[in-house]
Formats: structure tokens, sequence, C-alpha cells
């Protein structure tokens, strides 16, 4: 048993909606272990002092705890859900010292796509939509939308839901996560993945053109291709490197039949 120092992180382990789990990384280490009740923890402030410490006693968190955009099904008892959630939250990452037993220090890694956590592809897709909008109110662009295009934009968003219900039923059909940012059990290659590695993102790309399509408005077809970088940088060429790393031949075989978007 031994006093390790490291930082606090968070983690959506099962959905971006809330299933948050709270971690611990050693700083000689990059790997990073659970935290569990029982565990005696203390955390630092940016200047070194002591903000908490005390052994760790998860308890569930109460229908009037609130937080402006973190939900967690678990915190400390005895502190606030705020102040908990704002702990783990920080960047920089605040400084914390574990009591760390020889069980947990041998404890399997964290099993995840290595994406920063505040990036979520849905908040992305309504940041470009959001940005078509302005865009075409600021920028009004001299060309007249005629009744077949906004019909064409309307098409796309109804293709847009089709392919994230598809994609969604496979999903749960093998019992894996939805989060981008979560531990996925096995691969999926079934149904309207046959056809795209990424069907719920070609959705979200149908949205940013449809939606300002079909309210007479050309950004969300220019902008798509800055989307489509996007998305490429920051999640989907990590997504492929944790897959390819845990499923190995069998991904790459998949990746290089299948296109990443159509």
């Amino acid at each position: 048993m031994g006093i390790v120092n490291g930082t606090l992180l968070a983690y959506y382990e099962e959905g971006w909606h809330g299933r948050i789990e709270f971690f611990f990384q050693p700083d000689d280490s990059t790997e990073f272990f659970s935290l569990k009740s029982g565990q005696r923890l203390t955390i630092f402030d940016e200047e070194g002092k002591i903000l908490w410490s005390g052994k760790l006693d998860f308890v569930k968190r109460g229908f009037f705890d609130w937080h402006s955009y973190v939900w967690a099904n678990t915190k400390q008892k005895g502190v606030s859900y705020v102040k908990w959630m704002d702990w783990f939250w920080m960047l920089p990452p605040l400084q914390a010292e574990l009591e760390m037993t020889e069980v947990n220090m041998t404890e399997k890694p964290k099993d995840h796509p290595d994406i920063n956590r505040f990036i979520h592809p849905p908040i992305v897709t309504i940041f470009y939509i959001a940005l078509a909008y302005l865009l075409g109110f600021v920028m009004p662009l001299p060309f007249a939308m005629p009744d077949t295009v906004r019909n064409i934009g309307f098409l796309l968003i109804f293709i847009g839901f089709l392919l994230a219900l598809a994609a969604f039923v496979e999903l749960k059909k093998a019992r894996t996560t939805l989060d981008p940012h979560g531990s996925v059990s096995q691969m999926v290659t079934s149904g309207i993945y046959r056809f795209t590695r990424n069907p719920i993102y070609v959705g979200f790309l149908c949205l940013v053109i449809g939606l300002p399509l079909n309210s007479g408005q050309y950004w969300g077809l220019i902008l798509s291709p800055i989307f489509i970088i996007t998305m490429n940088r920051l999640v989907i060429e990590r997504e492929e490197a944790y897959l390819e790393k845990k499923f190995g031949e069998a991904y790459t075989d998949y990746k290089s039949s299948v296109r990443r978007w159509v």
C-alpha cells in the first residue's frame, strides 16, 4: 500500500447523457484507475492547498443535485454535487493523492477512445447547423432557392434520422455503447454498418446540409466539408485508432472494405 500522486479525471463511460465515472491518473503513468468507495483520496486546489481529504463513499445523486452541464449518477457523500463535479471536470486537472492498494495498482486501465471529453458529436453538429443559420442571416447569398432544392433538404433531414435510427438499432442489438467516449464491447458490422462505418455521423452530415437547405440557406452545404474535416480529426480518427487496437485484423479488414462516410 502506498500514497500515489496524480490528477483527477471524469469520463463518460456509457453515454454522454450522464453515466460519468471518476478516475485517478498517477503522475508517472499513462494509465488511469477507477475510484471506488473505501479508498482514501486527498484533493488539492491550484495553489496546493487541500480542498478535501477523506475516505471515498459514493452515493446516488439526489433529485435536486444539479449542475449547469455535467450529469452523473453518483457523488461523494457529504460533498455538494456541484463542487464534486467541478473538481473532477476542471482543466487543467486538479492534483490529488490516492492511497492505492496492490489490487487497484494493477487494475485494468480505462478502455476508451482518446477523444477529448468535451467533444460530443451531437454538439458539434448543432454548432455547425447554428453557424449555417447565423451566416445566412449575416451574409445571405445572392442565389434563389428553388422549391426542388428545399425538398431535397427535407429529404436529407428524413434520411439523417433514418440513418441514426438504423445505427441505434444495430448498436442496441449488439449491446455496445453509443458513446464515442465509452468502452466498446464488440465490433458492429451488420445492418447499416455494411454500407458505412459511421452511419450516425453520416446522418448528422445530412442534418447539417438538410436543415439549412429546407429553410432556404445554402450555408450548410458550404460548411459540410469543414464539418467532415472536424469530425474526422476530433472524433473518427481517434475512434478508428482505438477500434484497430482493440479488434486488430478484424477491424482492419472491415475498414478496408467499408467506407468511412459513404
